[in-house]
């Protein structure tokens, strides 16, 4: 992304899609979406670590997300990679769709680094 001075806005991020973890239940929801990212390099929340539970599998669901403006930032499945390297702090709005139920998934999440 480019900032308003011109200038080009970089931050590193990764998301993973990861089945259901031992202790982590996904009871009324059959997917866990964080809401906070702190993309610092402290292994901390630097990655938007989705859960899916049962057998589901990341390309059974869509993704977009958008900045405030309403650009996409990044379209794909939960199996792409969602690079926010051009992501700077601020709420991101995401929709996911169960392409297999045909459910929508709406929300947000922050995105905040100390660089």
């Amino acid at each position: 992304l480019v900032d308003k001075s011109g200038c080009t806005v970089s931050t590193t991020a990764v998301v993973r899609v990861f089945p259901p973890q031992e202790g982590v239940t996904v009871e009324d929801d059959p997917i866990f979406i964080p809401e906070l990212l702190t993309p610092n390099g402290d292994g901390i929340n630097d990655e938007w670590n989705i859960l899916l539970s049962g057998d589901r599998l990341p390309e059974e669901y869509s993704v977009i997300v958008r900045d405030r403006t309403g650009c996409v930032v990044h379209e794909g499945t939960l199996a792409d990679r969602f690079d926010a390297s051009k992501c700077p702090n601020g709420v991101f709005y995401y929709i996911i769709i169960d392409e297999m139920k045909l459910v929508t998934y709406k929300g947000a999440f922050s995105i905040i680094t100390t660089n």
